[in-house]
């Protein structure tokens, strides 16, 4: 490996640790709720139209929903839904049955596995740039019946930035007291997009513990990096405390944002170096990754798995 890049790595490696902000998340049990219904948020219940449309009262009785313009009492567009519970012969759909379908699809799509979508009623809204951060995010709680808010209060959330900088970037908020008590809970990782894919990190063994790393600044927001830490199975003498690696998708887009030019150097190295998650469980897990080929194998005086010798 090159002088320079050997630099730029030591260097990386050494503001991650001495200035980076690091979030405990956990082990192998990560996302994983007793008794957590993955199939619904809830059944949302909505009792007024969707933005963008008009209600009006059919010759049945029911309540429905109008996109386009109303004569007579009668829609010229298209009937998008219906606040009726039954609507006769089950050509339209409730506005609750689309809206619980939404934000289930929504708690899929953004939602680390612990905690369900809530947000404004607007079915057609898209999730963009344009986003109130207020208002869009993801609880530990089921919604409101009305889907716009968390039904508990002092439980965990995070938020739907819709900006990509912003939902790569942004990693802890201070602590918030649990609700009638003073214990504080912890501190809470605020992009959904950073939970939910740390809980879908890759790590070398099912019970590692994950961690965010924060690496922007005052100046700059770049992507935060994902570690995992574990015990290693083969190669033990080599480091028999525990190791860290990262993620290299998320070290590679980090490196996009920070030092672009470097980001080749590191591809011919990512599967061999065990700074990164992949060529770590070659080698300390897997024992594919001979110590011949293997680069950054720590010594006494480096980091156990971060920085090379």
């Amino acid at each position: 490996m090159s002088p320079a890049l050997t630099t730029l790595l030591w260097f990386t490696c050494v503001c991650l640790v001495t200035l980076g902000i690091y979030v405990y998340i956990g082990d192998g049990t990560l996302g994983k709720k007793e008794g957590f219904d993955t199939e619904s948020s809830r059944s949302i219940r909505i009792t007024s139209c969707p933005s963008g449309t008009t209600s009006f009262v059919t010759s049945t009785g029911d309540t429905n929903c109008c996109s386009g313009e109303m004569q007579n009492g009668k829609c010229n567009g298209e009937t998008v839904c219906s606040l009726s519970p039954r609507p006769p012969g089950g050509r339209i759909q409730t506005c609750s049955d689309i809206m619980s379908y939404l934000w289930d699809k929504r708690t899929s799509e953004w939602c680390p596995s612990n905690m369900y979508f809530y947000g404004t009623m607007d079915p057609s809204r898209p999730l963009g740039p344009t986003i109130d951060v207020n208002i869009w995010g993801c609880s530990t709680s089921k919604p409101k019946l009305d889907g716009t808010k968390p039904e508990g209060t002092g439980l965990d959330f995070c938020t739907i930035y819709g900006s990509n900088v912003d939902d790569m970037s942004t990693v802890t908020t201070a602590a918030v007291a649990a609700s009638g008590t003073t214990a504080a809970k912890p501190a809470r990782v605020v992009s959904c997009l950073n939970m939910k894919q740390l809980q879908e990190m890759n790590t070398p063994t099912p019970t590692a513990s994950r961690s965010m790393v924060n690496t922007s600044s005052s100046a700059k927001k770049t992507p935060a990096l994902f570690n995992a830490s574990f015990t290693p199975i083969k190669n033990a003498s080599a480091n028999p405390v525990p190791v860290t690696c990262t993620d290299w998708d998320r070290f590679s887009a980090y490196l996009q944002k920070s030092f672009p030019s470097a980001l080749p150097a590191y591809e011919k190295i990512k599967g061999v170096h065990v700074y990164f998650c992949a060529a770590a469980k070659a080698y300390y897990v897997d024992g594919t990754l001979s110590a011949s080929n293997a680069i950054g194998v720590p010594s006494g005086n480096s980091l156990p798995g971060l920085c090379p010798t």
